[in-house]
Parts: C-alpha cells; sequence; structure tokens
C-alpha cells in the first residue's frame, strides 16, 4: 500500500494534473482505481504529453519518446503480443510499431466482479494527425482523404493490383485522396501498410483513421515509414 500511495504521489507531482484529469475522465475511475492504475503502469509516471484518445483507449507521449496506450480493448493485447513474438523472431515487418512492454492492470467494477485494463509502450512514432500539421497541411482535410482507402482495396487482392489501379486512376478515390493533402509517396506507403496489416488482421478497415497510425520520418534518401499503431 504504502508504494502504491508513493508511485502516485510521484504521478501527481511530476505529471501535471491534466495527465490525471484525462485518466478519469476517459475510464470515469474512482482516485483509488487511478492510484492502483498508476502503480501497476510504471509508464504512466513518465508522461510528457497527451495525444488523444479514441472509443477504446487513451494515448499518451512519454518522457524518452514512447508511447503508452491504456486501453480497454482485450483483443489488442494478443495483436501485440503477435507483434512482439514476431520481432523477436525477425518475422515482423516495417510497419508495425516496435513493443517495448506490455501487461495487463486487474480491477474490480462496482459490482464486485473483475474487470481488465490493458497497456503497451512502443517505440516511437510521431502521431498521424501530429506529423500533417507539423508539415503544414490540413488535418481534417487529410483525415477526410484516409476514408476513401478501403475503396482503393475493394475487390484487389493482391498489392501489384492496387498499385496497378492507382496508375490508371485518374478520377474517383485516388483524385480525392491527393487533393485531400497527401503526397503521391506517401499514398504509396500507406497503402503498403494496410496490405501488410491486413495480411495480419481482419478487421484492417473496421477503425482506421489518422488517429491510429503514424510516421517514422525518413532519414537522407530514406522513405518515411509509417507504422499503424492502433492495431
Amino acid at each position: 500500500m504504502k508504494l502504491l500511495f508513493e508511485s502516485f504521489r510521484k504521478f501527481l507531482t511530476e505529471n501535471p494534473s491534466v495527465y490525471w484529469k484525462r485518466l478519469h475522465s476517459f475510464f470515469g475511475f474512482s482516485h483509488e482505481k487511478i492510484q492502483h492504475l498508476v502503480a501497476n503502469i510504471p509508464s504512466l509516471q513518465d508522461i510528457s504529453k497527451y495525444l488523444g484518445q479514441g472509443q477504446n483507449g487513451i494515448v499518451f507521449q512519454l518522457k524518452n519518446d514512447h508511447i503508452l496506450k491504456v486501453s480497454y480493448k482485450e483483443k489488442q493485447f494478443e495483436r501485440y503480443k503477435q507483434i512482439q513474438t514476431r520481432q523477436f523472431q525477425g518475422k515482423s515487418n516495417r510497419n508495425e510499431p516496435a513493443i517495448n512492454n506490455f501487461g495487463k492492470v486487474e480491477l474490480e467494477d462496482q459490482t464486485g466482479d473483475m474487470f481488465e485494463i490493458m497497456w503497451v509502450e512502443m517505440g516511437k512514432v510521431i502521431p498521424m494527425e501530429q506529423w500533417i500539421e507539423l508539415t503544414g497541411r490540413d488535418s481534417k482535410a487529410v483525415a477526410r482523404g484516409l476514408r476513401k482507402f478501403d475503396r482503393i482495396f475493394h475487390s484487389r487482392t493482391s498489392l501489384n493490383d492496387i498499385l496497378a489501379y492507382l496508375k490508371k486512376s485518374e478520377h474517383g478515390e485516388y483524385q480525392a485522396i491527393l487533393q485531400s493533402g497527401l503526397t503521391k509517396k506517401e499514398i504509396i506507403e500507406i497503402i503498403k501498410m494496410l496490405y501488410r496489416h491486413s495480411k495480419t488482421s481482419r478487421d484492417t478497415f473496421d477503425d482506421f483513421h489518422i488517429g491510429n497510425f503514424g510516421v517514422i520520418p525518413g532519414q537522407g534518401k530514406m522513405l518515411d515509414t509509417f507504422v499503424y499503431f492502433d492495431t
């Protein structure tokens, strides 16, 4: 119990209260449950920035520039586990996040039943919305363009078919995506990311949006790498 309160005091001291409020607002937890989370998720003591939230989880940037996600989504825990296993085996692809650590925290609800909160810490990725704004573009326009990517994949099963379709397409989805502010190289790299993701997940497009992937900027002549981190 002493360790729990020491961790919570460090969390409140070293992080602006807004981070605690974000956790409280998203999960609706009592102070006691937030204390339990902080004591069992060490990375919560090293938050440097709030990045956003979705239907199932909330995302922070850490002082070491890693990304921390705290989530209800049980299915994602297994996905991150699989990604880390592939990384250890040397079989992961460049569009998967580097999984540093992950775990679960068990909590008790108001009826006495137990439930779990999942957390994962992954390597540095610039969230797509932040990347678009850093490069002087309209993130809302790009977000609208991203909604059209699933149509490009419609009934096309191979990456070559998809890329060939893009080369022939002078109108429709491709032009709409270009007009949103994404470059041709970015569109192709995002398509490659989505294609690789679809090989290991059946729900690639179910929740694909500007908030669940990001960018590792390329060095020199290397292309930027897009990473689907909200897998």
